[in-house]
């Protein structure tokens, strides 16, 4: 792992590079759609407020057989500029990547089973004579069993439904995830 810093020292590394790494992993998701995108390039985005000088964020990921190698770069809010690059083993990217994020499939998994479960719900009722408030109950809890579903999914993805259908990173459960993997590198940091 290579560090290039400026103006910081100790900890407050630390603090930094999870910085950096939630910012880069944010410029990961677009439009409520969690998945990782294609290694390579460069990509920036502007930051600030209106009317100030923009500040932009930065990540380059370039791959090899057998390592990841990725530069990000920020500006802090005392304008000093903050880089940080590492490499890591292919392995342990795709190992942690596998219990990250989620896809329309894995959403439309659950959505099938809703609409499956709808359908026989159907069937059960017009076999059994159910009134149309015991039928809307039963549909009621479908719709229960299937938000707690991807709520249940999103959570283990490191996501968190919000009311709208509003899907967003569950940024203190994914350091409280990473904590683990990042040892070795806050105390290199330390």
């Amino acid at each position: 792992m290579k560090v290039m810093r400026t103006g910081i020292s100790g900890p407050r590394w630390l603090l930094a590079a999870l910085l950096c790494w939630s910012l880069a992993a944010g410029l990961c998701w677009h439009c409520g759609l969690a998945l990782w995108h294609p290694l390579g390039g460069l990509y920036a985005q502007p930051a600030g407020e209106e009317g100030e000088a923009e500040a932009s964020a930065t990540q380059k990921i370039s791959q090899t057989k057998v390592s990841l190698q990725a530069e990000y770069g920020f500006e802090n809010f005392n304008r000093d500029r903050l880089q940080v690059q590492y490499r890591a083993p292919q392995a342990a990217y795709q190992s942690y990547r596998a219990g990250f994020g989620y896809s329309r499939t894995e959403l439309g998994a659950i959505d099938a089973w809703h609409d499956a479960a709808r359908q026989k719900a159907l069937r059960q009722a017009n076999a059994s004579h159910l009134s149309q408030a015991q039928f809307d109950a039963s549909l009621e809890a479908l719709q229960a069993e299937r938000d707690r579903k991807v709520r249940e999914h999103l959570a283990a993805r490191g996501f968190k439904l919000r009311p709208g259908n509003t899907i967003e990173a569950d940024v203190p459960g994914l350091v409280r995830r990473s904590a683990a993997p990042l040892k070795s590198v806050a105390l290199a940091f330390d």
